[in-house]
């Protein structure tokens, strides 16, 4: 006896593409990174030119030099498919695994990439505005915040589950202040905080005063 299969819809053949389109995204610098660190192709020199050059340098914002002209503006973007290393990259390849399709259930494939790339462009201003000294942040992971966000927002501000949604942010905090404590400071919760309240206040907009997720028009 053979048992059937629901084919996949076309949307859900796109929204699928596209969360592994950005898997990709996030993914390939890190592992092209990983085989240099192990002598398999190119140069170990390879990490330490792509922090350089595609981490988020609030200096750049001030009176450092760049390396190039438009880095101090193209870095709200590069940071976010760079890792310091493997398991970084997995966490945050896993969380969008997770979230994403759950955008774009909600927003469509086009809110998603808003919620996506904005999150990382304010996770960076908010590293930019709160973080202090001269280290520089790398990670997908204000990105993976605005997605949570937004699932929040649908799940529970919009159902009027607010004192649930009260108590997801209030466990996030928690655990952020536990990483603080046991990581010695060495978490960036600056394009956290950034990345899930921007994708709060672009899903509330989305829900009220956009085309609907599928993009098809009312009349």
């Amino acid at each position: 006896m053979t048992q059937q299969t629901t084919p996949l819809t076309p949307d859900q053949a796109h929204a699928g593409l596209l969360v592994w389109s950005v898997l990709v995204l996030i993914c390939a610098p890190e592992l092209i990174i990983r085989a240099a660190d192990a002598g398999w192709i190119g140069s170990p020199l390879w990490r330490s030119l792509s922090v350089q050059n595609g981490a988020f340098w609030p200096g750049l914002l001030r009176d450092w030099r760049p390396n190039y002209d438009a880095q101090p503006w193209l870095m709200f973007l590069t940071y976010s498919v760079l890792h310091v290393g493997i398991w970084h990259m997995l966490g945050n390849a896993l969380a969008l695994w997770w979230l994403g399709p759950q955008v774009i259930a909600h927003m469509g494939p086009r809110g998603f990439l808003v919620v996506w790339a904005a999150a990382a462009i304010l996770g960076g201003a908010s590293f930019a505005l709160l973080s202090s000294g001269t280290v520089s942040m790398v990670g997908a992971s204000g990105s993976v915040f605005g997605l949570m966000g937004a699932v929040v927002t649908y799940r529970y501000v919009l159902q009027n589950r607010l004192w649930t949604a009260a108590g997801i942010f209030a466990a996030l905090v928690l655990l952020h202040l536990v990483a603080l404590v046991a990581q010695q400071g060495g978490i960036a919760w600056q394009p956290h905080l950034g990345g899930y309240l921007s994708g709060t206040v672009l899903a509330l907009w989305w829900a009220t005063g956009s085309p609907p997720a599928n993009g098809a028009s009312g009349n």
